[in-house]
């Protein structure tokens, strides 16, 4: 729309046109009436904007309702900033916040949290955790650790605590870990160890397999069998095992059991290897067979651990 000239019109006629300021930075038009709709796609200076797509240099307490604000170069916000609304940042560029930080609600990162040289610390975190670590002040639960650090820092994939076997001749599993799918990959290593405690007057066997079920049925891999004779009272059988090939070759070395008596609890099983799918879940089992059946037995724990 063109801007009348006011040149060739008499003031009667014309001064209702004009704009005038007051003293308190508010706009009004020449009859004296307040301006509170002003759309302009460029204003140097104001102080009030209900719509605008630009402005250069807005005063103080100064509020665009809608439209858009575009800035180009660094920018410095001195105070508290209030966004209601998706904040979106877009470009190569990394986004960087210096100093302590607060949210409050749920936090999606679609990507990778990457903190190099700095510590994350957290009173409780809930999900499944898959990545590398390599270290770790204090775990209340875990059930995954999928890549222990560098240098010799081990990580622990599953662990239980007590398990027990009476009154029976059969061999019973005492004990059971879930391995879960791809914790170990090619050329990964890792140790499978019980403790286990026995209230008995008579020989007795342990036993570890890694099996596709958590049963002793199907094909388990028999990974060690310990028998023990009954002046025994407290056995620890372990085993490392070492993956070749992740789903074809799997090897498990013998590794002296920690008994009372150091001259028992040795494997009967010597250096063997199997197919093992590790891509897939697999289960740690701890089996016992009593030849008594007044014998008891209660596991202490037993740990699954990659090395």
């Amino acid at each position: 729309m063109a801007i009348t000239s006011l040149s060739a019109q008499y003031i009667s006629a014309s001064f209702q046109n004009l704009m005038q300021v007051s003293s308190s930075g508010q706009l009004f038009d020449g009859a004296g009436n307040q301006i509170t709709n002003l759309t302009a796609s460029f204003a140097a200076t104001s102080s009030y904007a209900i719509t605008a797509s630009y402005a250069m240099n807005a005063g103080t307490g100064t509020v665009i309702n809608t439209g858009s604000f575009a800035t180009t170069g660094s920018n410095a916000f001195n105070g508290s900033q209030t966004v209601n609304g998706n904040l979106i940042v877009t470009g190569s560029s990394t986004f960087k916040v210096i100093g302590p930080s607060e949210f409050t609600g749920s936090v999606a990162i679609n990507g990778t949290l990457s903190a190099p040289a700095s510590t994350i610390t957290a009173q409780s975190v809930t999900a499944s955790l898959f990545g590398t670590a390599s270290y770790a002040v204090n775990s209340l639960t875990a059930s995954y650790a999928l890549s222990g650090g560098s240098g010799g820092t081990s990580a622990t994939v599953a662990t239980a605590q007590t398990g027990s076997v009476s009154s029976t001749t059969s061999e019973t599993v005492i004990q059971t870990l879930t391995i879960p799918a791809n914790t170990l990959t090619t050329d990964n290593f890792a140790r499978l160890s019980s403790k286990i405690f026995a209230t008995n007057s008579s020989n007795y066997t342990v036993a570890l397999y890694i099996n596709s079920s958590n049963t002793l049925n199907g094909s388990q891999k028999n990974i060690t069998t310990i028998p023990v004779n009954s002046a025994i009272k407290f056995v620890v059988p372990t085993r490392t095992i070492a993956v070749r090939n992740v789903t074809t070759d799997t090897n498990w070395i013998s590794e002296n059991s920690q008994v009372q008596d150091p001259n028992q609890g040795t494997s009967t099983l010597a250096h063997a290897s199997s197919s093992i799918d590790w891509t897939t879940t697999q289960y740690a089992l701890v089996s016992v067979t009593p030849q008594n059946a007044g014998d008891s037995f209660i596991c202490r724990g037993t740990y699954f651990e990659k090395i």
